[in-house]
Parts: structure tokens; sequence; C-alpha cells
């Protein structure tokens, strides 16, 4: 095993110990013989069975010896050649420049280090830390890994298993046990406020940093990579959020994304940039408030791109104009609204979101809705009352329509909506070619009717009734989802007809949220199933076994 070569330390200009880190007494006792201790830890079968239990515990006092030497040298804060040097345990080194990036670095096998992303923000969140620190002590296991290669050579190891991947195994296993003994005697939280301090990020630029994380580093803290691109904006950046904000998440993606130039530029330039053509009062309620539901759809990928982010939150810009300052749309209400367009076989909203309801009558609904939540029945509340407004809302077909300043007018106008579809596709017949698929509990019926279809599209709360004209042009065959077992509606499944076979166009729960992974398998199940039936030799040979499947489900289940 080559040896970690540590560096030697530079101009030193400050140690900070981290005696104060350790716990008196500790959350647990300490054994008071480690190397009697060790003799009773269990070891994983693959390592005992090559007869290395024994050195294995035997590694366990001297590695834990140097791991605390290693500990107790705390943070050395060096000036380097080229730049301000924090080192940490005498292993992992932050290196500054003095434009004030951070770049962290790690010591490898062989000598030298290399390059690493690491959190700036809360440095050293698990205590993955003490296993960097058991990891490299060569000297301490040495004896451990002679042995190793003792066995090797014996044959006690199969030829199969590489020794190093022995090796990685061992110290693995030996720096869990590292990680079990620090957590008893040494506070982190301690050792990484004193870090933090030795690193001396800015606070404000922290802030707005972590504000500005892409979605898919959301749930990290800023590292060096985000820490260094805000750098480069940190003059942007300081202004947004002292001055807007509400606007430092969507510059943080296009940031991200290099859409927007580190140059500083006034406010007003960088929201042309970002959103274009919202009145000045929309831009100053986005700007002190964050659309938070937006980006909580974001941040689950049920928004796809920037164009359609940008187009949902000028939506939310629009919604929210004229309501009194603070009042928002909890998410339980946006979404649902927001999702009353999704794009065939995704799960990806699309702008814009319909509302016909002036703000008076969006500001009653917010409140009856938290006044129902506050009693228990804020679902009742979304299911009785806005999932039928916001199926109508949906009604791209009308977006003209005036808006509506009551409430109870709202929903009034969905209920005899609600008539008038049942009434108007009420006579309206086709056929299908599979009326009815079964596979475990999940059944499929294919909806025939255009009183089907309204109850199929009010009972689910979305527009599927708007394919009536499909459905009776043989164009679209549309199926209800249902459990075979408690007739429970689950979702819609709709299928697009092509010259000889049908394709999975959609697949929607209530008010169009995405499927689950069983319901889409047997979506695609009954596509594979239909496909079979419209085979032309299927349709020739009338005892052929497609055709036999056909009769089978037509005749028998039908």
């Amino acid at each position: 095993m080559s040896l970690i070569q540590r560096l030697p330390p530079g101009q030193v200009l400050a140690r900070i110990p981290f005696d104060d880190c350790l716990l008196a007494p500790p959350r647990r006792a300490m054994p008071a013989d480690l190397a009697r201790w060790a003799l009773s830890l269990p070891v994983p079968r693959s390592l005992a069975d090559m007869g290395l239990a024994r050195p294995l515990r035997e590694a366990v006092a001297p590695l834990w010896d140097a791991v605390m030497a290693r500990f107790r040298q705390g943070l050395r804060i060096e000036a380097g050649a080229h730049a301000k040097v924090v080192v940490h345990c005498d292993t992992v080194r932050y290196e500054f420049t003095p434009q004030g990036r951070i770049h962290g670095r790690l010591p490898v096998e062989g000598g030298g280090y290399q390059t690493t992303p690491l959190e700036v923000g809360t440095p050293f969140p698990s205590w993955h830390w003490v296993r960097l620190l058991g990891q490299r002590e060569p000297e301490a296991v040495a004896p451990l890994v002679h042995s190793i290669h003792i066995r090797q050579l014996a044959g006690l190891i199969p030829r199969d298993v590489p020794e190093g991947e022995v090796q990685s195994q061992a110290i693995d296993w030996l720096a869990s046990i590292m990680e079990g003994l620090a957590r008893r005697c040494i506070d982190g939280l301690r050792m990484r406020e004193q870090l933090r301090c030795a690193l001396a990020i800015d606070p404000a630029l922290l802030l707005a940093a972590r504000r500005a994380r892409p979605r898919h580093l959301v749930d990290q803290d800023v590292g060096t990579t985000g820490w260094n691109r805000c750098i480069e904006h940190r003059n942007t950046l300081l202004e947004l959020q002292s001055n807007a904000p509400g606007l430092v998440p969507l510059y943080g993606q296009l940031m991200w994304d290099g859409n927007v130039s580190p140059h500083r530029r006034n406010v007003d330039a960088l929201r042309d940039a970002m959103v274009k053509g919202l009145p000045p009062a929309d831009w100053k309620r986005l700007s002190r408030e964050s659309a938070r539901p937006v980006w909580e759809m974001y941040r689950a990928h049920h928004i796809r791109s920037m164009n359609s982010l940008k187009g949902f939150v000028a939506c939310w810009a629009r919604l929210h104009r004229g309501l009194p300052a603070g009042m928002r749309m909890p998410l339980a209400l946006w979404e649902p609204l927001a999702r009353t367009w999704v794009g065939p076989l995704s799960d990806y909203a699309m702008p814009p979101v319909r509302w016909p309801g002036t703000p008076a009558a969006t500001r009653q609904a917010i409140e009856r809705y938290l006044a129902a939540r506050a009693c228990g029945s804020g679902q009742r509340f979304l299911d009785e009352e806005w999932a039928p407004v916001v199926r109508w809302a949906g009604d791209y077909s009308n977006s003209s329509r005036p808006a509506v300043g009551h409430w109870s007018t709202l929903k009034r106008l969905a209920a005899q909506d609600e008539r008038r579809l049942s009434a108007k596709l009420a006579g309206m017949r086709w056929d299908s070619p599979l009326p009815r698929f079964e596979s475990g509990q999940l059944l499929a019926l294919a909806i025939q009717t255009g009183e089907d279809l309204a109850e199929e599209a009010i009972a689910m709360r979305h527009c599927a009734d708007r394919f009536a004209g499909e459905c009776a042009r043989g164009e679209i065959h549309i199926y209800g989802l249902k459990d075979r077992l408690t007739g429970e509606r689950l979702a819609t499944l709709a299928l697009a007809t092509g010259e000889k076979t049908v394709s999975l166009d959609q697949v929607a729960r209530s008010l169009n949220r995405e499927p689950t992974t069983l319901q889409l398998d047997f979506a695609r199940k009954l596509v594979a199933k239909i496909n079979r039936l419209m085979r032309p030799e299927a349709i020739r040979d009338p005892k052929s076994k497609a055709m036999g499947e056909a009769q089978s489900d037509i005749g028998v289940r039908g």
C-alpha cells in the first residue's frame, strides 16, 4: 500500500486547536482498554473467512491513536505561494485565491493532492471526515496490510479477489469503527463552527448563494463549485439580495446555466433578462416575495425547461395581482391549477395558468382553504370545492370569459359547466378494440360513450371530455383505470391510433397528477395487448391465438 505524503507546513499564520471540541464526559463511555474492547467487535464474514478477524481487531487501537493525533492538529492557517490555505486536521486543504474562490483538496496515495468538491456553507455536514482521517493513516494499518499480502501469497484469499479490493474493504470497516468512536467523544457541531469561522465566508453572499442553488443541488449546502461561480457574480447577487431578493432564485438558475453575464448590471436590465413584459406592480411583488410553490414544482422536476419556469413565474405574478401584500397561494392550491395542461407522456406542466377569478375571488378561495386546513378539512375543500373550479378553469376553449368576482360564483359556474358537459356529450357512441382488460389488481374499462367520457372527466378533474370528437372518429381510445377490487378510479389512459397500431399518449391521475410506475406498466401491457389484436393476420385467421384472445376478452369479460 503506497504511502500518503503530507505537505510540509508553509508559513503558518495561526493555529486553531480542537481541544474544546472533545466532550467531557463523552456522549457514551469510551472503552477503558481499546485493544481488549476491539477483540469483541464483529468482523464482516467475508473478511473473517480470509483469516483477517484478528489483524483487523488489532489495528483498531493504533488507528484510533493516529486519528486522534490528526484531530488534535486542529486547524492550521497558512500563507501559501498563491493563496491562503486552511488545513483541517492535517488532511483536508481549503485554498483561497485572492479573488475569493475556494478549492478543496484531499491527499491521495502516492503523494500530492487532488481537487475535490467540498461544502463551504456547512463544512463537513456529516461524520464522513472521520473516515477521511482513518483511510489516510497507512502507517497505523501497515501490519494489517502485511497480513493481507501474506494471506494472498498463501492462497487463503481467492485468486479472483484482488488484494487491493480486500485492503479497501478492511480499511473501510476500520474507518466505520473510527466514526463510531468519534461520535462518542467529539462535538462535531463545534468543530464545524470553528472551521466555518476560519473560512471567513461572507454571510451576505452565502445567503444569496444558498438561494441561488440550482435544483440538482438544492438538497446540499453551497459547495466549492457553486461558491466559486457565485464569486464571479458577487456584485449582482448582492444587489439582488438587497433590492430584489425574490429574483435571486431565478437569477441563480440563469447563472448556473451560463445564460447571464457576470458583469454588473442594474436590476431593471436583469429583469429583462429574466421575464419580460410584466407591469411594474407585478415586478415589485416578484422582487420582494418568493414564488415558493413555483420553485417547489421546479425542483420536483414538474417544470421541465427554463422557458417554462419563466412562464410560470409570470403566471404567478398575474394570479397574485391585486392581492394583499404577503398573501400567497399555497402549493396545495397552486399545483393543481398549474397542471391543467401537462405534456403527453410526461410529467411536465406547461404554462400558462388560466384563472377566471378576480383578486377578490382569489383571496376568498385562499382564506377558505386556510380556514378549512386549520380545522383539519383542507383535503375536503380541495376535493369538493377547489378541484371542480380548477377543471373548469382549464377549459382553454373558453379562455376569453370575463373574470368572476366571488368564489361562490366560481363554484356555481363550475357546477353548471359539469351539467352542460354531460348533456352535450349525451348520445355519442363509438367502438373500442378492447372493451376490458385486467392485470393484477388493476382494471381498464374502455370509455365508449360521450356520457361516460363526461363522467370520467368530471370525476378525475381533467379535460378528457375535449377529445370526444377524436374518440368518435377513432383517432383516440380512452380508458378508465380502476382498482379491480374496490372500483376506485385511479387514472385515465389515452391511446393514440396509428395506421395499424395504437400507442400510449397519456396517463393522468386526478387533476393531471403523474401516474405511478405500476399504472404506467399496466398501460404498456394494455397497448401491447391491443396491438396483438390489431395485427392483420389475427383479423384474417379466426383460429389465430390473437383472435382467440380478442373473443375471450369481448365475450367472456365484456
